[in-house]
């Protein structure tokens, strides 16, 4: 971008580039018939292309007459101008629109006070793209488009006249959009333009309090298997969302942790799987993948004396970091005076670090699959596992190994010592009634 285009542009416009940037950006998905957005801003007798975005992308440092182009009417009328084709239109600049492939536009003017500040155009290459709505829309948004790139200390009271504060002066532009059905794209441009990232923040929040308040999901339960008889001695229960597109369970249970919701979503996902306990096979234990916030939660404790402590083990996930052992390490305390027994999942990944560990002192180590995975033909591999049977040994603790899906693999994890495993080969998730036969298959020793 050459510097003569800043010369006589106020300070507050040169140093607003990014946030420019971001107006353009929203502008393209505000308005879905653009295929362009730009934002002009006055030179002498020319406009200057300074942030552009979609199929307008590389057209910073293009310019259009001021005062014979439809962009400079716009400015000096101050009214928002619609063309609906430009090769027939004698109000545009009509070298300037075949330079960058434009056949239709809205142009928006943005002036602060009584002083021209620019022009913000969405264009379309096809004619006829744009209809009253979209000059409504933009029309409304021009005084907090403007407020924003001249004078960020007004910015909260437009924002709030513009999103809801229906007795300021500042929503008279936006009359014609009550009855509109974009009232939310609306409030989505000006949450992106003051905080990026914010809207699609309230879009995660709304799916998964969906997922919440319809339990959209399913609970399956993979056999967890004791090694030397091979009979299933517990489940752990797995989340399965059915919102598309698929995503793993995981990265469902981060997202809603990253949104504040985290808590909810396994607490309504543990309820769930409770309740499948009571057709379990006897003497078999439910594992429940919960965080540590999760575990603090008030519901929590109902949920786990209906269900019975003794049957119930905790595996701590690593969605989330502990923010305090000592008082995790009370928590926890208080949930094994009732019986209930802590297991740590994903041993040698992640936050499953020794330390993490040996403060917490779990009752079950769960192997990660990245350590299982080709045990039988990796000595470092062997070593490790090997290492940790001995440590859980001194502590007290047993081990169960995941993502068992080779004999090869079960062997070598019998003869080190292991006495619990979980994957494909010992069984995949599936319904509760799949429980029923406690054998897998014979034990290829």
């Amino acid at each position: 971008m050459n510097d003569f285009q800043f010369k006589n542009t106020s300070p507050g416009v040169v140093g607003s580039l990014a946030i420019m940037q971001r107006i353009v950006d929203e502008s393209l998905s505000l308005i879905r018939a653009a295929d362009g957005a730009t934002i002009e801003v006055p030179y002498g007798d020319k406009l200057v292309y300074v942030c552009c975005s979609g199929a307008l992308a590389c057209s910073v440092g293009i310019t259009v007459q001021r005062y014979a182009s439809l962009s400079g009417l716009a400015l000096e009328s101050f009214a928002t101008l619609r063309c609906d084709d430009a090769h027939i239109d004698s109000r545009v600049d009509r070298e300037a629109c075949e330079a960058v492939g434009v056949r239709s536009m809205v142009c928006v003017p943005l002036r602060h006070g009584p002083s021209p500040v620019g022009v913000l155009k969405v264009a379309s290459a096809a004619p006829n793209a744009f209809d009253a709505g979209d000059v409504s829309v933009l029309t409304g948004l021009a005084e907090f488009i403007t407020t924003t790139i001249t004078a960020a200390n007004a910015l909260a009271d437009i924002a709030s006249a513009l999103l809801g504060d229906r007795s300021r002066d500042a929503t008279a532009q936006l009359d014609n959009l009550d009855n509109l059905d974009n009232a939310e794209q609306v409030a989505r441009f000006i949450s992106n333009v003051t905080n990026p990232g914010m809207a699609s923040m309230r879009e995660a929040q709304s799916r998964i309090r969906a997922v919440i308040e319809q339990e959209d999901f399913s609970i399956v339960f993979q056999p967890i298997v004791d090694l030397d008889s091979l009979l299933i001695v517990g489940a752990e229960a797995l989340a399965r969302f059915y919102p598309g597109p698929y995503r793993s369970p995981d990265v469902w249970i981060a997202e809603a942790h990253s949104v504040g919701l985290g808590e909810e979503l396994e607490l309504v996902a543990a309820k769930a799987a409770l309740r499948s306990l009571p057709d379990f096979p006897n003497r078999t234990d439910i594992s429940l993948n919960l965080g540590p916030t999760t575990l603090g939660h008030g519901d929590f404790d109902s949920l786990v004396a209906l269900a019975g402590p003794r049957r119930v083990i905790i595996e701590l996930t690593e969605h989330e970091a502990v923010a305090s052992y000592a008082m995790l390490g009370g928590r926890l305390a208080e949930l094994r005076r009732q019986g209930v027994r802590l297991a740590i999942d994903d041993v040698g990944s992640g936050f499953s670090g020794l330390s993490h560990i040996v403060k917490l002192a779990p009752d079950i180590l769960k192997l990660d699959l990245e350590l299982v995975r080709g045990i039988d033909v990796d000595p470092v591999r062997r070593s490790l596992v090997g290492a940790l049977v001995s440590f859980a040994g001194e502590t007290g603790a047993s081990i169960i190994a995941e993502g068992i899906e080779y004999e090869g693999e079960l062997e070598v994890l019998v003869n080190l010592g292991v006495t619990g495993g979980q994957g494909y080969l010992l069984g995949r998730p599936g319904p509760v009634a799949a429980l029923a036969n406690p054998v897998v298959f014979s034990n290829p020793s």
